[in-house]
């Protein structure tokens, strides 16, 4: 990302970046400080200051390295709650079980190696999130180890809000751009 943002000449970008996206970001932006004025996670980065043990991390691993297909398809369909389009959810799990085995495990791997409260050290610009509530955000928490920190919470979502409500996501993007641009002009 921070190589694209070179080759382009990006002089002002704000990076938005989805479930391990969200990281991806964070790294783009101290590869390429210069370059990057604001950060908007979706769905990602619920509690920065959250270390997840290896039992935690292997228990999800484990079981979809042995029977990667099914066991993909069942993690996924675990990211959206009960009311959500079955149709959706059937098109999301066949395409993310579709992705080549070890391209799939490999970066399961590398962003188990990730811990957030290392990342963000350092983070120099500001950091915003569209988050679903399928999972608990830690705004509170996440504004003390970084105090830019701002989320909008979309209720009644999983983990793919933009394709479950796009307008909704649309407005709530717009927002927190809108946000980063205001203090850049400050």
């Amino acid at each position: 990302v921070a190589a694209v943002l070179r080759q382009l000449d990006v002089k002002k970008a704000i990076l938005v970046g989805h479930s391990m996206g969200g990281e991806v970001i964070i790294y783009a932006a101290k590869a390429a400080p210069e370059r990057v004025i604001g950060l908007v996670g979706v769905d990602t980065l619920e509690d920065l200051g959250m270390v997840y043990p290896d039992e935690v991390k292997n228990s999800i691993y484990q079981p979809i390295a042995q029977d990667f297909v099914p066991k993909v398809q069942e993690f996924v369909r675990s990211m959206f709650p009960a009311n959500t389009d079955k149709n959706l959810v059937d098109m999301i799990a066949r395409d993310m079980s579709s992705a080549p085995q070890e391209v799939a495990l490999s970066s399961m791997k590398e962003y188990f190696k990730v811990n957030d409260p290392e990342l963000i050290k350092g983070l120099a610009v500001p950091l915003k999130s569209v988050n679903a509530d399928l999972w608990p955000t830690n705004v509170q928490g996440n504004r003390k180890l970084v105090p830019s920190y701002e989320a909008a919470i979309m209720k009644g979502r999983g983990h793919f809000l933009m394709l479950e409500a796009p307008a909704q996501f649309n407005v709530l993007l717009d927002r927190m751009i809108s946000s980063i641009l205001a203090g850049e002009k400050r």
